[in-house]
């Protein structure tokens, strides 16, 4: 006989409304909850666990891939967990990234770009998944006008939005708490949003991303690789030293049923056909762990705004791996909400308004497009058996080491350091 088990019930100190609602407590709903509370202690803020695939509870943290994954932070990222005062702490747990070195398997063509020659400190930190989470939680577990909630139960459509004419409410159980904005950051295409007739746009790439933890033989000396292949690219990025052991995260991407068959693959054999098709340019690989297999695609919402409502982090775009671009963007996609809703609080806006979400939506549009374009049409640059392409893109590579306006320009982007916004604030 199978027993029944009740789902969880809010807790009975639940708010009577709040001001803005955030459903996920994965690393973007984390963020939203420090750097909107940070920006204006005065906003009332639940911060609600979901079991989509975007949110994780922190005791299901240790339990799960999430802490197995790894996070490139740059330094756009940087910048803004050093003005939310969390920087040392992230610093200390991660691993510089000082030079890139950019490869195009079978051709001569390849760049190594030196953060130092392009007037950075860095390209980039990287940082394990759940370190960065726990972090975040205890920044967070510091703030006096943010409240945690767990989800209802165990399946993520119990969390209902309603919309009202002055904001929306969040139904969880028998409980309901009216909003002035929810924000979605709860993983692609959550049901919340689906609900409400939200669209999304999905396209599948054909190939899967085997991410792993690495062990090196020599240092890595901060060097982060991004090798080129006809089947997509091989990214080999600096982890924080443990245990006496050089660790690096790798991103393979692969036809699935390759994949299929490395993921069982013994270590030895896995690491001879890594070090085959990637080379001793990374030296000796020694071990590898945390072996994971997932599709590749990319989804983009119809609408990332509505009164009262905004998607964030990969409610709203989730792209292709290379270069690391989309948790960087989410961060400045924050940090732009963030500003949009300061200075309509100034002016006596509630948050929510459609007026200023828009605006929000407008300000993030260009940077958005260009990094969605950039994820979408360099993997298949470099697959291309075209010969003229392949002309064209070793040129390239070789051109960003003699010419260093391009040079600057690459690295700049792959830090972050484009957008309008962070312009301004430079």
């Amino acid at each position: 006989m199978t027993t029944k088990v009740a789902p969880k019930a809010p807790p009975k100190t639940l708010p009577e409304n709040v001001d803005i609602a955030i459903i996920g407590t994965g690393l973007t709903g984390l963020c939203l909850a420090l750097f909107l509370a940070q920006k204006q202690p005065s906003w009332q803020i639940l911060i609600i666990e979901s079991d989509d695939s975007g949110s994780t509870s922190k005791a299901d943290r240790l339990e799960t891939g999430f802490s197995q994954r790894q996070i490139a932070l740059a330094e756009s990222s940087r910048r803004l967990f050093l003005d939310a005062g969390m920087w040392p702490a992230v610093e200390a747990q991660a691993a510089a990234i000082t030079a890139i070195h950019v490869s195009d398997r079978g051709h001569p063509g390849h760049s190594q770009l030196i953060a130092r020659e392009q007037g950075l400190d860095t390209f980039g930190h990287v940082i394990d998944a759940g370190v960065l989470a726990g972090l975040l939680d205890n920044s967070l577990d510091n703030l006096a006008n943010v409240q945690r909630c767990p989800g209802p139960g165990g399946a993520a459509s119990s969390i209902v939005l309603k919309p009202r004419a002055e904001g929306m409410v969040v139904q969880l159980g028998d409980s309901s708490i009216p909003a002035h904005l929810v924000l979605l950051a709860n993983g692609t295409k959550p049901v919340q949003a689906q609900s409400l007739g939200i669209q999304f746009k999905y396209k599948e790439y054909g190939y899967d991303a085997l991410t792993a933890e690495l062990t090196l033989k020599d240092s890595h000396r901060g060097i982060a690789y991004e090798r080129f292949t006809r089947e997509g690219p091989i990214a080999l990025l600096p982890l924080p030293d443990r245990d006496g052991f050089v660790r690096a995260a790798l991103v393979w991407t692969m036809a699935h049923e390759r994949g299929e068959r490395l993921l069982a693959a013994h270590e030895n054999s896995f690491i001879d056909e890594l070090q085959n098709r990637f080379g001793d340019r990374a030296g000796e690989i020694t071990g590898v762990a945390h072996r994971h297999l997932t599709p590749l695609s990319r989804t983009l919402a119809g609408e990332q705004v509505r009164s009262h409502l905004a998607l964030m982090g990969t409610a709203a775009h989730s792209l292709h791996p290379v270069a690391g671009q989309g948790f960087n963007l989410t961060l400045r996609d924050i940090a732009g909400l963030c500003e949009v809703l300061a200075r309509a609080d100034a002016r006596g806006k509630k948050p929510g308004e459609l007026a200023i979400l828009q605006l929000y939506e407008k300000n993030r549009l260009a940077d958005q497009r260009q990094v969605v374009a950039f994820s979408d049409a360099l993997p298949q640059l470099f697959a291309s058996t075209n010969p003229l392409l392949s002309l064209a893109r070793n040129l390239g590579l070789l051109g960003i080491e003699v010419a260093p306006g391009l040079g600057a320009a690459v690295a700049r982007f792959g830090a972050g350091l484009t957008s309008r916004e962070l312009q301004v604030s430079d």
